[in-house]
C-alpha cells in the first residue's frame, strides 16, 4: 500500500496534462489516444483519455518531446507542437468526413496507434500463403504453434476478434486456419488487452489480443471453401491404403451477426482436432479435469503428427454470434469430433528413480477412438458502465482405446475408457455506480462425471474408477476510488465435493469436501505509465477426506507492477503466493491404476503445499523498424511437497507419497528477437529457453537430490527475393540431462536433438512448385537419423486450385529417439507413414 502511494506521487518527469473534447458538442472523448512524439516521429510515451476526456502523460527527462499526436475513431487526427502546448489545455477534435475515392494506397507494413499495432497483411503475405495463420506466423513479434496457439512476445493471446467481434471465443484456430489471407486487410495487436471494458484501469493484463480487419469484399457476404482430396499409399506400411482429405467451410461476417461453420475430414495424419479446442485458457471442459486414468500413448517425440499419425478424423463445428444491442452479443457454439487412430510403438523405459535402474520393455499395436461433443451458449453485455455475462457449457465423450501388447516378453491386452461428462454455468455482473464506484456479482456451478474403465496387467477383470465432482462458487464485491487508486473488497463462498468410487473386487468409496470463505481486499493504480495492483485474498477453509478433517486459515497475496519505460520499452513483474491442498488424486486412501502398469497408493492424508512464484519480463517493440524483443525469467518454489517413493516389480510401477516433505524449485529464462526487413518481405526469429528443475525423491531409504536441466533454441526465417521464388526455414535444438547428486550412478548423460525444416517455393505465373525437407538427428549414436522430403505442384486460377503432392519421397518408415524425464529415460521406436500421393481440388466462394 505504501509502495502504491509512493508511486502515485512520483513526478520526476515531464508532465503533459489536458482534456480532449468534441469541437461541436464540447463533450469529452473517452479513450482517445494521446501520443508524445520525438523529433523523428517515434512515439516515446502514450496514454488514453479517461471518462472525462482527461489525460496525464509522463515522459522521462531523458526523452525530448517535439509534439503531441491525438487521435480518436471518427475524428480527424490532431498534432500539437510543444510550443503550442499549455498545461491543462483542452484539445478539440473535429469529426472527420471521409470521401471515398478510387486511389492507390501504399500503406506501411507495420504501424502503431497508441497501444495497438497494425500489421498490413499485404506487407507480409507471400505468394505461397493460404490461410491468415500462415501470414501471422511471418509477422515479427507474433508466432503460431503447431497446435494453432498464437503468441505475442512469447505469451498466448487472450482474445481473437474478427472485425471487433468475439465469434470464436477460445476456439480461434477454426478461423485462423480456414480464413483465406486474401480476405484480411490488417491484423491488429491490442497490447495489454483487458477485454472487460468496466475493468479497464482496474484489473491489468500483460496479454495481447488479435483483431482481424477484413477486406470490404469479405464483409456482409457469404464466404466459403470446398476442398476435396484423394490419394493412396505407394509404399507398404502402416495406415490406410486409400487416402482422403477435405473440408467444407462457410463464413459470414456482418455488422449484426457472424457465422463460421465447417466440416473437415482426413486420414492423412494431419492434426485438425486442435481447431475445436480452447486455446486461450484452461477453462475448456475437456481439458480442465484432474487426470485419473491415462489413455494409451502412440505419439512420437519431436516429429510432427503427419509423419506417424494413422488417423481417420472427422470434425463438425458451427459458431454463431448475434449483436442483440450496441454492446450486447449472443453466441452459440457446437462441435463434434470422431477420430480413430492406430499406431505401433516400441519403448524401453529405464527408471532412473529406482536404485538398480530396472528396465521395462513394451511394444504395442493400439487402436484409439475419440467421440466428443461440446455445446456452449453465451450472452454478454460489455459496456463501460455495465458488464453482464452468462455462459452455459456442456460436454460429453465416449472415448476408448485398446492395444495388443508385449510386456517384457509376455502378451498383455490393454483396454481403457477414460470418459468424461460435464456441465457448467457461469454468471458475471459488474455495475459502475458513478464517482469511481462499482459493484460486482459472480456465480459458478460446475459438475463433472468421469466414469473410467481400465484393464490392468495384474487383473483379468477391468478396474472401474468413477469420479463425480461438484464445484460451486458465489462472490460479490464493491469498488471505489481513493487518492487516485481503485480500492475493492470482494467476498466469496466456495464449495467442492468429490465422490470417488473404485470397483476392483470389493467396491471402495471415498469422499472429499472443501468449503472455503474468502475475503479479498485489492488496490490498483494506473498513472505515469505505471500499472500496479495488489490483492490479499484471505481464506478460511474446511477440508474433509475420508474421515480426516482440517481447518486452515491462509493468505495468498498477489502483486503486479508494469511500467511503460518509453514508446518502445515495457516491463512488468508479478509475485504470487498459493497455499493449497496437495493433489487429491495422490491422497485418496485407495490403491488404483492410472494405466495398465502404473499404480498409485494414496496416503489417505490431507497434505498442504505452499507455492511462491516470481515472474519478470522486459519487452521491446519498434514497429518503425520492425524489431521486437522479449526477455523473461521466473522462479517458482514449492514447499512441503510430499516426497514420493517408487517401486517396480512384477511389471507394475508403483508410486507412493511418504510423510516426508521436500522443496521443489523451477528456474526458467527465455529470450526471443524477431525482425522484419523490407527486401523480400524477409522476417526472422531467434529464441531460446533455459529451464532447471530441482526436486527430491526417496531412493534406497534416503532422500535423493536431483536436477533436470533443459536447454532449447530455435531459428525461423522467411524470404521472398522475387515474385517467383521463396523459401522458409526452421531449426530447433533441444538438450536435456538428469542428474542425481546423492546417487551419481543414477545420473543420465545429456541427450541433444536437432531438427531442421527447409521449404523452397518456385511460383511462375499460376503455378507453384514446393519442395520440403526435414532432418532429425541426435548425439545418441544408438538411434537413427531421419530425413523426409515432400514435393507438391499447385495450379491456381482465380477461385480454383488443383494440386498433386508426394509425401515422404524417400520412404523413411521408422523413427528412434531417446527422451529424459524426472523419473525415467526412455528409448522409443515408432513406425512411420510410408510414401504417399495426394491429389486435391478446391474452390472458394
Amino acid at each position: 500500500m505504501l509502495l502504491l502511494l509512493a508511486l502515485s506521487f512520483t513526478a520526476n518527469a515531464q508532465n503533459f496534462t489536458g482534456f480532449v473534447k468534441d469541437y461541436k458538442t464540447h463533450k469529452p472523448l473517452d479513450y482517445a489516444s494521446v501520443v508524445a512524439m520525438d523529433s523523428i516521429g517515434n512515439p516515446v510515451s502514450f496514454r488514453n483519455t479517461g471518462e472525462d476526456g482527461s489525460f496525464s502523460l509522463q515522459v522521462t527527462d531523458s526523452k525530448v518531446v517535439k509534439s503531441l499526436s491525438v487521435s480518436y475513431l471518427g475524428f480527424a487526427p490532431k498534432t500539437i507542437t510543444v510550443s503550442e502546448y499549455k498545461p491543462g489545455m483542452t484539445i478539440y477534435m473535429h469529426q472527420d468526413a471521409i470521401e471515398i475515392k478510387e486511389v492507390e494506397v501504399k500503406s506501411k507494413r507495420l504501424q502503431q496507434n497508441s497501444d495497438t499495432l497494425i500489421y498490413s497483411v499485404a506487407g507480409f503475405r507471400q505468394k505461397q500463403d493460404r490461410s491468415i495463420a500462415d501470414v501471422i506466423a511471418k509477422m515479427p513479434g507474433l508466432d503460431v504453434s503447431d497446435k494453432g496457439t498464437i503468441t505475442y512476445q512469447g505469451k498466448p493471446i487472450n482474445k481473437f476478434y474478427i472485425e471487433g467481434m468475439d465469434l470464436m471465443g477460445g476456439k480461434y484456430a477454426m478461423a485462423s486456419e480456414n480464413l483465406s489471407a486474401k480476405k484480411v486487410k490488417n491484423v491488429e495487436v491490442l497490447r495489454n488487452h483487458q477485454p472487460i471494458k468496466a475493468l479497464k484501469g482496474i484489473h491489468f493484463s500483460d496479454q495481447a489480443a488479435l483483431n482481424l480487419i477484413l477486406e470490404d469484399e469479405a464483409k456482409e457476404v457469404l464466404n466459403g471453401l470446398i476442398e476435396l482430396g484423394a490419394g493412396a499409399q505407394v509404399q507398404k506400411g502402416i495406415g490406410n491404403d486409400f487416402l482422403c482429405d477435405g473440408r467444407a467451410v462457410s463464413m459470414l461476417f456482418g455488422r449484426k451477426h457472424q457465422n463460421l461453420s465447417m466440416y473437415k475430414w482426413n486420414n492423412t495424419g494431419k492434426d485438425i482436432q486442435h481447431e475445436i479446442r480452447d486455446l486461450t485458457s484452461s477453462s475448456d471442459l475437456e481439458d480442465n479435469d484432474v487426470t485419473w486414468i491415462n489413455d494409451i500413448a502412440v505419439s512420437a517425440p519431436d516429429l510432427k503428427l503427419e509423419r506417424y499419425n494413422c488417423n481417420n478424423t472427422h470434425i463438425a463445428a458451427t459458431n454463431w454470434l448475434f449483436k442483440t444491442g450496441k454492446n450486447a452479443d449472443l453466441r452459440l457454439q457446437g462441435t463434434y469430433l470422431f477420430d480413430k487412430t492406430i499406431g505401433y510403438r516400441k519403448d524401453q523405459t529405464t527408471y532412473t528413480n529406482i536404485l538398480g535402474q530396472p528396465v521395462m520393455d513394451e511394444s504395442y499395436d493400439a487402436n484409439k477412438y475419440r467421440r466428443e461433443a461440446n455445446v456452449e451458449v453465451l450472452y454478454k453485455q460489455n459496456q463501460d458502465s455495465l458488464y453482464l455475462e452468462n455462459s452455459i457449457k456442456a460436454s460429453i465423450n465416449w472415448n476408448e482405446s485398446a492395444a495388443t501388447t508385449m510386456l517384457n516378453g509376455s502378451s498383455i491386452r490393454q483396454d481403457v475408457q477414460p470418459r468424461k461428462r460435464g456441465l457448467n454455468d457461469n454468471f458475471n455482473l459488474i455495475k459502475k455506480l458513478g464517482n469511481g464506484r462499482s459493484f460486482n456479482l459472480n456465480a459458478m456451478v460446475d459438475y463433472r462425471y468421469l466414469p473410467g474403465r481400465l484393464l490392468t496387467v495384474s487383473d483379468s477383470i477391468p478396474q472401474k474408477l468413477n469420479v463425480k465432482t461438484l464445484n460451486a462458487k458465489v462472490s460479490t464485491g464493491f469498488r471505489h476510488r481513493l487518492l487516485g487508486m481503485y480500492i475493492s473488497y470482494d467476498a466469496q463462498l466456495g464449495y467442492k465435493n468429490d465422490d470417488i468410487e473404485l470397483v476392483n473386487g470389493e467396491p471402495q468409496k471415498v469422499n472429499y469436501r472443501e468449503v472455503e470463505m474468502k475475503v479479498t481486499p485489492r488496490v490498483s493504480f494506473e498513472k505515469y505509465g505505471i500499472r500496479s495492483s495488489l490483492s490479499v485474498p484471505c481464506y478460511l477453509a474446511f477440508f474433509h477426506l475420508a474421515g480426516n478433517e482440517d481447518y486452515k486459515f491462509f493468505v495468498n497475496p498477489y502483486f503486479f507492477i508494469g511500467y511503460k519505460l518509453s514508446g518502445t520499452w515495457d516491463t512488468n513483474f508479478y509475485y504470487n503466493h498459493q497455499y493449497t491442498c496437495f493433489g487429491i488424486s495422490n491422497n485418496v486412501p485407495m490403491t488404483y491404476f492410472v494405466d495398465y502398469t502404473t499404480r498409485i497408493k494414496g496416503s489417505g492424508k490431507l497434505d498442504f503445499t505452499s507455492l511462491d512464484s516470481y515472474n519478470g519480463k522486459l519487452e521491446y517493440s519498434n514497429p518503425n523498424i520492425g524489431l521486437f524483443f522479449n526477455l523473461s525469467g521466473s522462479y517458482v518454489k514449492t514447499n512441503d511437497v510430499p516426497m514420493p517413493t517408487y517401486d517396480y516389480r512384477d511389471n507394475v510401477y508403483t508410486m507412493q507419497s511418504l510423510d516426508l516433505k521436500s522443496r521443489n524449485e523451477q528456474m526458467r529464462g527465455s529470450a526471443e528477437i524477431s525482425k522484419a526487413f523490407g527486401y523480400g518481405k524477409t522476417t526472422f526469429t531467434l529464441g531460446g529457453d533455459v529451464i532447471q528443475n530441482n526436486y527430491s525423491t526417496w531412493i534406497s531409504e534416503k532422500e535423493n537430490h536431483c536436477h533436470l536441466r533443459f536447454y532449447s533454441a530455435h531459428f525461423k526465417f522467411a524470404f521472398m527475393p522475387s515474385t517467383v521464388f521463396s523459401l522458409e526455414e526452421y531449426s530447433a535444438f533441444n538438450s536435456m540431462k538428469s542428474k542425481n547428486t546423492t546417487n551419481p550412478e543414477l545420473t543420465t548423460k545429456a541427450t541433444n536433438s536437432f531438427n531442421h525444416k527447409l521449404t523452397m517455393f518456385f511460383m511462375p505465373g499460376n503455378w507453384q512448385f514446393s519442395w520440403a525437407h526435414e532432418l532429425y538427428h541426435s548425439n545418441d549414436e544408438s538411434v537413427n537419423t531421419a530425413y523426409f522430403s515432400d514435393f507438391k505442384v499447385t495450379w491456381t486460377q482465380k477461385r480454383y486450385e488443383l494440386s498433386l503432392g508426394v509425401n515422404n519421397i524417400f520412404g523413411t518408415t521408422k523413427y528412434e529417439r531417446m527422451t529424459i524425464s524426472t523419473d525415467y529415460m526412455q528409448y522409443s521406436y515408432n513406425r512411420l507413414r510410408p510414401r504417399e500421393v495426394m491429389a486435391k481440388v478446391s474452390f472458394s466462394l
